[in-house]
């Protein structure tokens, strides 16, 4: 992957519709990525654990940098390696089947483009591109970018004033369409190497910070009725720490821990809410585990979701609301 710190998890899509409706409530297959003979590939799974598959059987690898249901659930968004190496965003039926590259033009020398998500429109996505020029094999510019769903009309949101000190991952639209959440990752500026969460308008407009730095917080996902905004701290692992799941107001305020593992043995990633927004899926490594978890969104009732080897490395769950 080509960013200069290797991104833990990424962003799922949002599965609410027009702004001031209510959240779905049908709580469909959750899709997550997983090694198979050597590879990352795409599976799905019934919430309750049974049904499991793998949908895809993709020579270089399916979701490696990407992975977002569209908000109907008839479709999937992936980010993969793509001619030249360059990561690619491609579409896919539910099935994983008839998956074809998303065209989104580029002018310049780019390295790719990941972590795509639909708007709650299904009209537009928004995803991060590495761009140039390079320098040992890593991008100058690391932006949020929207694109309309045919690939048309390539709008940049963040990072437009060059050189940079930072990077921008991981945005998801909020359900009423209106705001944009991401993930600015400090590259030069101090602290080094440390993440945030931002949210701004969705023309890009008003960039504004919600956590500190010094949390390194990272993966922010809307809840289904806009409400909360799920995230997980120490996005690079930090000796003695150990990453745990928080929701917040999109104001920053009222943060609530949902996850207490301490002392850096065990790891808690955010992936998605449920669309009824009752619970929540979660990447947990640590503690002879290496799998996905749902828990309640009050932090009740945590169990295992997926029961892989370890080595499959079941990770980047995204959770339709298509039954």
């Amino acid at each position: 992957c080509w960013a200069v710190v290797a991104v833990a998890a990424l962003a799922a899509c949002a599965t609410v519709g027009a702004a001031g409706a209510a959240p779905k409530t049908q709580n469909g297959l959750i899709a997550f990525t997983a090694l198979a003979d050597g590879t990352s590939q795409v599976f799905t799974i019934s919430p309750d654990g049974t049904g499991l598959k793998q949908i895809t059987n993709v020579r270089g690898g399916a979701g490696q940098f990407g992975l977002a249901w569209s908000p109907d659930g008839a479709g999937l968004l992936l980010s993969d390696p793509g001619p030249g190496g360059r990561d690619t965003m491609y579409k896919a039926q539910a099935d994983g089947s008839h998956i074809q590259a998303l065209r989104a033009g580029c002018s310049g020398r780019c390295l790719g483009d990941d972590s795509p998500s639909y708007s709650p429109n299904g009209k537009k996505i928004v995803f991060e591109r590495a761009f140039g020029p390079i320098v040992n094999n890593n991008a100058s510019v690391v932006g949020i970018f929207t694109v309309n769903a045919d690939g048309s009309h390539v709008t940049q949101l963040t990072q437009k004033k060059t050189p940079t000190s930072s990077e921008d991952h991981l945005a998801q639209w909020s359900p009423d369409g209106r705001k944009i959440v991401f993930v600015r990752l400090n590259t030069r500026a101090e602290p080094a190497n440390k993440a945030a969460i931002f949210v701004m308008n969705a023309d890009g407009s008003h960039p504004r910070q919600l956590t500190p730095f010094a949390v390194d917080a990272a993966n922010p996902k809307w809840s289904p009725d806009g409400s909360r905004i799920l995230y997980d701290t120490y996005w690079d692992p930090s000796p003695g720490r150990s990453a745990n799941l928080y929701t917040m107001r999109p104001d920053g305020t009222h943060k609530v821990q949902v996850t207490r593992f301490s002392g850096g043995d065990v790891q808690a990633f955010a992936d998605a809410w449920s669309p009824d927004g009752k619970r929540l899926v979660f990447h947990r490594i640590g503690g002879g585990k290496n799998a996905l978890f749902v828990i309640n969104a009050n932090g009740t009732h945590s169990r295992q979701l997926t029961h892989l080897p370890a080595e499959a490395n079941a990770s980047h769950g995204v959770w339709s609301s298509a039954g």
